[in-house]
């Protein structure tokens, strides 16, 4: 079918009406094309806006107004020239009927499910529950902006998702110290690769690139995705209303990894020592891509990891201090405890309704346990303490001051004295 379509074949067959009406009329069915889409892709994924000089051209965030306006047009067509369509629809019945029946019966099955798929979106729509979209996707056409996206997405996006610009920046402003100027060897590496790569893959398929921008009909081959993918993730990105973000450029990462594979296949047949050079080149600077990274978050600090303290530090050196090595506690607290701890110290919710159940079968065959109350939970607090004021002969209560505030506050029960059903029941006190 795509082979029938050309803007050749198109302008020919819109210079072929005769009359300025059926002219007009071809031009509003592409309209209606047009908004046809626009309400397919608005129910689907939550809106589509065009901009120009910050003009609203269209918006169809409002999710009834493009669905009216559609049907409007339509309404329209028909009262404006009717006599054409049933020849359309007799058009449109010969060309199911020329279709493959294997070809046909995809395209029912992938209709009824892409109806299956879209019919909760549409009864919450039609329901009034759904009355307005989401952010969607808003381009504008500004020629400055495009350009200055464009500028934008080449000098510093791409670099930035393919790990380039931090080395480059670092090199820039420390100059030739040995560590940066070591990193900047391999980063010489990784661009000469990733430049090889992309050569090596474009080369051979230079017709099919040009084919594609200028939407001809191409024999299919798979790795046309990988041609397709990266340009209408850079023009989805010129074109956006904002500013180029990273976080949309993470597939292109992904296809260049990919180019870079294959032409390190084709390398490897060629040349095993050039192939292993470039290999650990590049595990190299990506190992030392790591360990800025880390650095720069604080992690590791002269090839060490760095302990940073947490709220429960103190909660912990207290229990190993004393010797207390089952707890019961909060979620927030038995969540992470028992991980901060390496295992010293193994902590269960003390709710009646938990998700950490193994662990709370597992202290329940363990006699000696402390109950740990985050201070700022007053009822918690009060339910316990009540508790155990009303119904053991003595237990120990102890503070602990948590790192972050004076108000930061942890309550530990423990040596409980009393009847052991009553003692027992302290591991599932509170409800919810």
């Amino acid at each position: 079918i795509r082979l029938k379509f050309s803007m050749k074949t198109v302008t020919s067959w819109f210079m072929g009406q005769k009359g300025a009406m059926r002219k007009f009329v071809s031009v509003l069915d592409g309209v209606i094309l047009f908004f046809i889409f626009v309400v397919l892709f608005s129910y689907v994924f939550g809106g589509f806006g065009i901009d120009i000089a910050g003009y609203s051209i269209l918006q169809s965030n409002e999710l009834h107004k493009p669905l009216v306006q559609l049907l409007f047009l339509i309404f329209f067509r028909m009262c404006l020239f009717r006599q054409d369509i049933r020849g359309k629809m007799n058009s449109i019945e010969s060309l199911v009927h020329s279709m493959d029946p294997l070809i046909k019966r995809s395209v029912v099955f992938g209709f009824f499910g892409f109806i299956i798929g879209i019919l909760p979106r549409l009864s919450s729509i039609f329901l009034g529950e759904t009355t307005r979209g989401g952010q969607g996707f808003d381009v504008d056409f500004v020629p400055t902006n495009l350009v200055n996206h464009f500028w934008q997405l080449m000098t510093q996006y791409i670099p930035k998702v393919l790990g380039l610009w931090t080395p480059a920046v670092q090199l820039y402003d420390y100059g030739i110290q040995s560590f940066y100027f070591l990193n900047g060897i391999f980063l010489v590496i990784v661009i000469f690769l990733i430049s090889q790569a992309i050569i090596s893959f474009l080369k051979p398929r230079w017709q099919e690139v040009k084919d594609i921008v200028r939407l001809r009909g191409l024999v299919f081959n798979p790795s046309q995705v990988f041609l397709v993918l990266p340009i209408l993730i850079c023009t989805a990105v010129i074109i956006s209303q904002g500013s180029p973000a990273t976080r949309y450029l993470f597939p292109l990462h992904g296809v260049v990894s990919i180019w870079t594979a294959i032409y390190l296949e084709k390398l490897r047949h060629k040349s095993k020592i050039f192939f292993t050079f470039a290999l650990i080149g590049w595990c190299m600077f990506s190992a030392v891509g790591i360990y800025q990274t880390y650095v720069t978050h604080g992690i590791v600090r002269d090839f060490s990891i760095v302990e940073k303290p947490n709220r429960y530090s103190k909660i912990i050196e207290f229990c190993k201090e004393h010797e207390i090595l089952h707890a019961y506690s909060g979620y927030g607290i038995s969540a992470v405890g028992s991980f901060l701890s390496r295992g010293d110290l193994q902590i269960a919710e003390y709710t009646k309704d938990v998700w950490g159940w193994k662990i709370k079968e597992r202290l329940a065959r363990e006699d000696d346990f402390a109950i740990i109350v985050d201070g700022r939970n007053s009822s918690h607090l009060e339910t316990y303490q009540k508790y155990l004021d009303g119904n053991l002969h003595s237990y120990s209560r102890n503070i602990v001051k948590g790192e972050n505030s004076a108000d930061d506050l942890y309550y530990i029960f423990s040596n409980f004295q009393g009847e052991a059903e009553i003692i027992d029941r302290l591991r599932s006190l509170i409800v919810g």
